[in-house]
């Protein structure tokens, strides 16, 4: 039995070591999005990342989290990693400026996006949208991997990877189109770092609420593991 709980304990420090070092990645890519010197880039990481990435450690590396909490963590930051790797491709040199003017120039009159808004956005962003979701995707099936505790059946887990990514989806769309019109007075640089930012709050919100809305029902509730 102690034997169990020491190799519980240390696959919990391990995938959380994975995880924070994907939040420092993060950054290093926001960084360089933001065309930053390399010794700013560090300081950045260090500032910026560093906090995230321990804070992110402590949830995963925590025992008795619920799956929930344990999926967003992960989805945040492999799904966040994904969708900056992803804006480099999209963008290239032009970095968070591109990002930024490609917003600013299709954002609509309202202040909510339409279905068309966010087809559009998917592909005007196709390796942002793509990365997000693989990258996040992806995490999630290491986390299965690592855990044996938290064996599902396939329809479970397509269920549960489907909830997470439509919020995960939807929320980045969303607090990106209401942050790049609520930040039209603002300084580029700080507009276009409001939102990369509003981006990554906005997936894990999307990914938290309909997680949450989908665990109030008993069945699905269950299911997830809640």
């Amino acid at each position: 039995m102690p034997s169990a709980l020491r190799e519980t304990r240390r696959i919990d420090h391990c995938r959380a070591g994975i995880v924070g070092a994907l939040v420092i990645g993060q950054i290093l890519f926001l960084a360089y999005l933001w065309q930053l010197s390399v010794a700013k880039s560090m300081l950045f990481a260090l500032g910026a990342g560093l906090p995230v990435a321990v804070a992110c450690y402590g949830l995963l590396a925590r025992p008795g989290n619920k799956r929930c909490v344990q999926s967003l963590v992960v989805m945040f930051a492999a799904g966040g990693f994904g969708m900056l790797l992803g804006c480099i491709v999209d963008f290239g040199p032009l970095g968070l400026y591109g990002l930024l003017g490609l917003c600013r120039s299709w954002a609509s009159s309202a202040f909510w996006p339409s279905p068309t808004d966010l087809w559009l956005m998917t592909n005007l962003m196709p390796w942002a949208c793509f990365g997000m979701v693989a990258g996040g995707n992806a995490g999630m099936v290491l986390l299965d991997a690592l855990d044996r505790r938290r064996a599902q059946s396939v329809g479970h887990r397509i269920g549960f990877y489907g909830v997470c990514n439509v919020g995960m989806l939807l929320g980045m769309v969303m607090a990106e189109h209401a942050v790049t019109r609520l930040a039209l007075g603002l300084e580029q640089e700080v507009a276009a770092a409001l939102t990369v930012v509003a981006m990554l709050a906005g997936m894990t919100a999307g990914m938290s609420v309909l997680l949450s809305l989908a665990t109030r029902i008993p069945t699905i509730g269950r299911a997830f593991g809640a």
